[in-house]
């Protein structure tokens, strides 16, 4: 295919504004999905553990042994663990910003640079079909939002 060959050419003024636009974006996944993590890692301390004690339920006379069993909410776990996952990947994603931003700032502003379609997708240059990150409620999170 020759779209994999096609240039467009950008001033590396306009990549840093991209950049720092892009920078900003993971910014605020990172804020969000901080947020998330510390409102689920909030619930499993408040309501995440389930607690059984056989002894005070009257089961005491069928074991010989005491027994007390605990167990986490699967859900608020994986919430958990989905926001760990999407953290890591925006806070990533920004070192790679922080670097570029470093990159075209020390370009001269008016310098022609040569991208390929994927580098004008990455740095978000061109009109944009796809929505930017969206949080929408999700009921299955118990009103944490999601990533869409």
């Amino acid at each position: 295919m020759k779209r994999t060959e096609w240039e467009f050419e950008y001033t590396a003024e306009s990549l840093l504004e991209a950049s720092e636009a892009q920078f900003d974006k993971r910014e605020a996944r990172i804020n969000y999905w901080r947020e998330g993590r510390d409102k689920v890692l909030g619930q499993l301390k408040d309501e995440g553990l389930s607690v059984t004690n056989w002894n005070d339920e009257g089961f005491s006379k069928m074991s010989m042994e005491p027994r007390i069993d605990v167990q986490f909410d699967e859900k608020l776990m994986s919430r958990l663990r989905e926001c760990e996952k999407y953290l890591g990947k925006a806070l990533d994603e920004k070192k790679e910003f922080v670097m570029w931003i470093q990159v075209f700032s020390d370009s001269p502003s008016s310098k022609a640079l040569q991208l390929h379609a994927q580098d004008v997708a990455y740095f978000g240059l061109g009109k944009s079909v796809e929505p930017d990150f969206v949080a929408p409620e999700d009921a299955e999170h118990k009103g944490t939002p999601s990533i869409a």
